[in-house]
């Protein structure tokens, strides 16, 4: 017997297990939220109209990614249902390429030492996790105003001028390069800002360059008795003052302005130092800002807090001009990144700067952590000072992110009616045979503690099941010695796994 064979007899398009992780699980999409999210879910998501922080601990395959996208999902139907009370959601959920960029700058050799890696990470401040934070909120920003049906483009075009050129000043800095200048133009367009100044000086100089030396020989051409006299004489002088003020103009143009915008990209450049732009992508994203535009980003330096937050300020107060309440910033897969590849200490040591009573409680901002469990047990050593200055106890704390059998049943038996093809939905306990009963698979499910693991169990009590029964057998029923002995060998990997004696 094959798996396809059992799944079509009990009525399933697609196998209700398969999958491990939530982004590619083609059947999670399907889910009703309502019916399978964690008890901890409201905690965490709270209102939707009124975001707060949140901070969860959990274990690897408990589920938080599922609860991101629950909560991604939460807030579509919020902004569908309420257009007009909409929050700026951002996943902070890739980190790759900030930590990449950033370790570029202090040149980590490609197999670095402990060492040198938590070096590195203790040099990324919140600093630099704020300009993290602007970067992928000005990318959602924009990416909503290139997809948008022409409404956000249309209240940024009619925001105060404050509000347009902070946007346009964040998307210089902080969105994705552009090779075609199609993001750039976008931005131009809706914040009503226009590159054209210094192209504009440099034709009006080039003309005032031209048409005095023209209009001298013009007249002295047709009028050959200018040559002699007062005229003769004056009409040169005239001709060399215009050449001369001409003249300054285009140094100030081409050699003094260009000399002040790469001072101030290079300033720019030191000072993100895990910036998605480089040097000549900065200079043409800056180069096209107006000068009163320009002249609000000086201010940046590496490490300056003041700085970020300041801008984090000015983009809030943007977004409420355009219909956005604020912003909403939901972290998870902070051990994933190739820099931290798992290590508890340097999820520790790039993790805890976040955990600021300053951060949290910026207005407009609410910030949701999805973190390890194994930071949960750092967080428990820590000094009496850093719960004070984090105040954890005001951020709608989970502590632990845990599952009964009973609520793992039920959410195997969600999915069953996600992949069912009829009017009939089976349950989990009509797979297997009568002796086993709900309680004793309750009690199965409970041994594995998280969904990932509860899927692990049953996709092999369904595999080993068809591995040993014919078709002509007809017995569409897993025994439950098969459940048992499913269920010792999952045991024994989970408790090797939690020794490091073995993968997940």
């Amino acid at each position: 017997m094959n798996v396809a064979s059992f799944l079509q007899h009990w009525g399933l398009r697609e196998h209700p297990f398969s999958a491990e992780e939530a982004r590619d699980d083609a059947v999670f999409p399907k889910l009703d939220a309502h019916r399978v999210a964690h008890p901890d879910f409201e905690k965490f998501a709270g209102d939707p109209a009124r975001p707060a922080s949140a901070v969860l601990f959990g274990e690897k395959g408990a589920g938080k990614t599922a609860i991101r996208l629950h909560l991604a999902g939460r807030i579509a139907a919020h902004h569908a249902a309420s257009p007009g009370d909409r929050v700026l959601l951002v996943s902070m959920d890739e980190l790759n390429p900030v930590l990449d960029r950033f370790a570029d700058r202090f040149e980590l050799s490609p197999r670095p030492s402990e060492r040198a890696v938590l070096e590195v990470l203790r040099e990324f401040t919140i600093a630099d996790h704020l300009d993290a934070v602007l970067h992928r909120a000005t990318i959602e920003l924009v990416d909503q105003l290139a997809a948008g049906d022409g409404s956000l483009r249309a209240s940024l075009r009619s925001a105060s001028p404050s509000a347009r050129r902070t946007i346009a000043q964040l998307a210089a800095l902080y969105d994705r390069p552009d090779d075609d200048g199609a993001r750039r133009a976008l931005v131009r367009g809706a914040t009503r800002t226009s590159g054209a100044a210094g192209a504009t000086a440099r034709v009006l100089f080039g003309a005032l360059g031209w048409l005095p030396a023209a209009g001298v020989l013009t007249a002295i051409a047709l009028a050959p008795e200018l040559r002699e006299g007062f005229l003769g004489s004056f009409l040169p002088a005239v001709f060399a003052a215009l050449l001369a003020v001409w003249l300054l103009g285009l140094v100030k143009v081409v050699l003094w302005d260009g000399m002040v915008l790469r001072r101030l990209v290079a300033r720019v450049h030191a000072a993100i130092r895990s910036g998605p732009r480089g040097r000549d992508a900065l200079r043409a994203a800056i180069g096209a800002l107006p000068g009163p535009t320009r002249a609000g980003i000086g201010d940046l330096k590496p490490g300056a807090e003041g700085a970020r937050y300041a801008l984090l300020e000015a983009l809030v107060r943007s977004l409420r001009e355009i219909g956005f309440r604020g912003v909403l910033l939901v972290y998870d897969r902070l051990d994933e990144p190739t820099l931290i590849n798992g290590e508890v200490e340097r999820m520790r040591t790039l993790v805890w700067p976040l955990l600021t009573n300053t951060l949290f409680q910026q207005g407009g901002v609410a910030i949701k952590l999805l973190l390890p469990i194994e930071l949960r047990h750092e967080l428990f050593r820590e000094s009496a000072e850093f719960f004070q200055t984090a105040r954890l106890d005001k951020q709608n704390l989970v502590e632990r992110l845990s599952w009964t059998g009973a609520m793992l049943y039920d959410l195997c038996n969600a999915r069953l009616a996600a992949c069912a093809d009829g009017a009939v939905e089976p349950v989990l306990a009509d797979l297997f045979d009568e002796n086993v009963g709900q309680q004793h698979l309750i009690d199965a499910l409970e041994s594995m503690r998280q969904p990932r693991d509860a899927f692990k169990l049953l996709h092999q009590c369904i595999g080993e099941h068809c591995a040993t029964t014919s078709v002509q057998d007809d017995q569409w029923h897993v025994a439950r010695h098969v459940l048992d002995t499913v269920r010792r060998e999952q045991v024994e990997r989970l408790e090797q796994f939690a020794r490091g004696i073995r993968p997940g």
